[in-house]
């Protein structure tokens, strides 16, 4: 629920995000950091990101990060490509 456009506002006008906004960052930011250093480019971890995925129950993982919960479920998914544990 945290919009490009919502952002963009909040820099502008200098405000400061919320305790569940700033968590709701720090928690996408986890992901993305861990998904390059797992696939090691970019690209690639683009691609998983937004391709269906039996571990998630058929959803692209990018339709998990809605919540903290489906962002611990992308962060264990990744550690465990990271370990060679395909699910």
């Amino acid at each position: 629920d945290l919009s490009e456009k919502t952002i963009r506002r909040y820099e502008k006008e200098k405000k400061a995000f919320s305790r569940n906004v700033s968590a709701r960052i720090v928690d996408f930011a986890k992901v993305i950091v861990t998904g390059k250093e797992v696939f090691e480019d970019e690209t690639l971890f683009n691609e998983w990101m937004q391709t269906s995925c039996i571990a998630f129950g058929g959803k692209k993982p990018n339709e998990l990060l809605s919540n903290s919960e489906g962002v611990q479920m992308l962060l264990d998914e990744l550690e465990r490509i990271e370990w060679g544990v395909y699910a």
